[in-house]
């Protein structure tokens, strides 16, 4: 079963700002390396069959805490009395197992410390839960275009051909390791701040920026593009994007009134959160919560 799923609070921030706020060159970097790794892991997940998953606890976003640095791990898998740490990447071309063992690009030389920081997580489980722990370790390689050369000890690598068969021989957990396997380190969060000047209002779902817009009933009219969508979208939309950037607040229907530019009626503000958010509070002092 899914343990822990997997969630991306700095890119759903990042994407949020990149429309309502000019982002630095560290923040489009982030956005970029965010994005990456949501696309890999969403190819990943492709591989995660129902079968394979009643056999298995998979925890997603696992961070282990170093002496001098964070190591992010994309999924753990956890079955029998193994645990498989696993870190994807989609490397191109031909690479090989250097005389470190460290995977490198053949041509250029190129070092990638993916088997290197798996072994620093290995080492530190093995530590902090039981020396004799059983744990497999896995550089995932998922591009079609990757290519290890024969001479190298191909152990250490699963590629998109390779994974099925390696999944599907797993067998169902019979110990409860994955709940200990969580709890060894916090996954940490990039600290945050809200820029100094962030813009109101809606986005336009087909030309996914602010715009003004024509309000009826239940759509609305893109000013900048022209096109017709769905209030409720671009509504829901917005009110996701408040609370990436506002966590420390609460969403009520006065704030999403002032967000969408005081553009829809309060009612319908009203309306739609009741509709599409659970309710806490009572009277002048409810708030909206994301639906589980």
């Amino acid at each position: 079963m899914i343990v822990k799923k997997r969630t991306y609070p700095v890119l759903a921030r990042l994407e949020a700002l990149r429309h309502r706020s000019t982002l630095s060159e560290n923040d489009l970097h982030m956005l970029q390396s965010l994005t990456h790794q949501k696309s890999m892991e969403e190819q990943f997940e492709a591989f995660l069959t129902p079968e394979v998953i009643a056999k298995v606890d998979v925890i997603w976003h696992y961070t282990y805490q170093d002496y001098h640095r964070n190591i992010h791990l994309n999924v753990i898998l956890v079955e029998s009395d193994t645990i498989h740490l696993l870190k994807l990447n989609t490397y191109q071309g031909l690479h090989t197992i250097n005389h470190q063992g460290m995977l490198t690009e053949f041509f250029s030389g190129r070092i990638h410390e993916d088997l290197a920081q798996l072994m620093s997580i290995k080492l530190g489980l093995q530590y902090l839960m039981d020396r004799t722990l059983n744990i497999e370790m896995r550089a995932v390689c998922l591009s079609p275009d990757f290519e290890l050369d024969a001479h190298s000890q191909n152990r250490m690598i699963l590629t998109a051909e390779t994974l099925p068969d390696y999944l599907t021989q797993m067998t169902t957990s019979k110990i409860n390791l994955s709940y200990s396997a969580i709890q060894l380190a916090e996954t940490t969060d990039v600290p945050y701040k809200v820029a100094a000047s962030i813009k109101n209002g809606l986005r336009c779902p087909h030309c996914e920026q602010l715009s003004e817009f024509n309000f009826h009933h239940h759509l609305i009219l893109c000013l900048k593009c022209r096109e017709i969508s769905q209030l409720e979208q671009a509504f829901i939309r917005a009110a996701h994007e408040y609370m990436s950037l506002y966590p420390e607040n609460r969403l009520t229907k006065d704030i999403m009134y002032k967000w969408c530019n005081k553009k829809i009626p309060a009612a319908k503000v009203a309306s739609l959160l009741k509709k599409h958010f659970n309710t806490a509070g009572k009277t002048k002092g409810t708030y909206y919560l994301l639906e589980n």
